[in-house]
């Protein structure tokens, strides 16, 4: 009997401690960083390689007239919340930095504007320089040019000196560089993008000819916009 005890002991036991390891183990993580945190430089570059969308804004230049370009090589990046937090773990990777810093580094970005979008452009052959008239326009996908839905793009050059977009991409001097700002509403102040929109749409228009390019419209975008002060 006293054996038969015993071993009822140890049974309850051994029951309790593997009921103590399952309750540990179901226990929330600690919490986990960042995502971009874990990322690799190839990973960091394969996000900003996502929102880059190349087009050729064709020329006016007729034959034996060397004033004009035949057209212009366009690259342009759409500076997601991915895109600022890709270019910010490069340079973290490259300058050793902690999370502290490199946080800071995202936040000084974001601060910045919503919708922003690094335009390049590179004039082929001819003088060699971007009409200053030329435009930008976001709106979304497929937009009628008399819609009314398209936010025309503000150029700030001081963005060039925050670090996090300044190294979006690196800087081929082939290309004249353009930091342009869009509100997030239209003239009529109804919102630039609606729930239903699936596309953004860049619209770069030089003398009369234009190109357009493409992306889909992030969570993410939708989110910061959506987390906006309501305008004053």
């Amino acid at each position: 009997m006293h054996l038969r005890g015993f071993l009822s002991c140890i049974v309850v036991l051994t029951f309790a401690a593997a009921a103590l390891a399952n309750l540990c183990a179901t226990q929330a993580p600690p919490a986990q960083p960042e995502a971009y945190f874990t990322w690799s430089a190839a990973q960091a570059e394969a996000a900003i390689l996502a929102m880059t969308a190349k087009g050729r804004v064709p020329g006016t230049r007729k034959v034996l007239n060397t004033e004009q370009a035949r057209g212009y090589k366009l690259r342009a990046v759409w500076v997601t919340p991915d895109v600022l937090r890709a270019s910010a773990r490069r340079i973290q990777l490259r300058e050793r930095l902690n999370q502290e810093q490199t946080r800071a580094l995202v936040a000084e970005a974001e601060a910045a504007g919503v919708l922003i979008v690094l335009v390049e452009l590179d004039p082929d052959e001819g003088p060699g320089v971007v009409p200053p008239d030329w435009g930008a326009f976001l709106q979304p996908g497929g937009a009628a040019l008399d819609s009314g839905a398209a936010a025309k793009g503000i150029e700030n050059r001081r963005f060039e000196d925050v670090r996090a977009l300044h190294h979006v991409l690196p800087r081929n001097y082939d290309y004249e560089r353009y930091w342009m700002l869009f509100a997030p509403e239209t003239d009529s102040g109804k919102p630039l993008f609606s729930n239903s929109d699936r596309e953004a749409e860049l619209i770069v228009h030089i003398r009369g000819r234009e190109d357009k390019v493409r992306w889909p419209i992030p969570d993410s975008i939708r989110q910061r916009l959506a987390a906006r002060s309501p305008a004053k």
